[in-house]
């Protein structure tokens, strides 16, 4: 079963909001979403890197673009001045 379609997200930004599981939501819902086209996920706040895709820090919209000609999905970020 996917989520996706039960929550009805379409085409656009998603934001998650809650107490618990958004992190494991984001990545469940990247993963589904990737088969209609690219992905980018991202946070406002801190969370552990990803191993499971690929990840920009600080980048500009030309690296976006081209990051995502090579990638499905594609996490996208600022680095933490901590």
């Amino acid at each position: 079963m996917q989520i996706a379609p039960l929550l009805q997200i379409g085409r656009g930004v998603t934001a998650l909001i809650g107490g618990g599981g958004k992190t494991t939501l984001m990545y469940t819902l990247a993963s589904e979403l990737k088969s209609r086209g690219k992905v980018i996920i991202c946070t406002s706040t801190k969370i552990k890197l990803t191993e499971q895709y690929p990840t920009l820090f600080d980048a500009s919209e030309d690296d976006v673009a081209a990051a995502l000609a090579a990638y499905d999905i594609l996490c996208v970020a600022e680095k933490s001045m901590e």
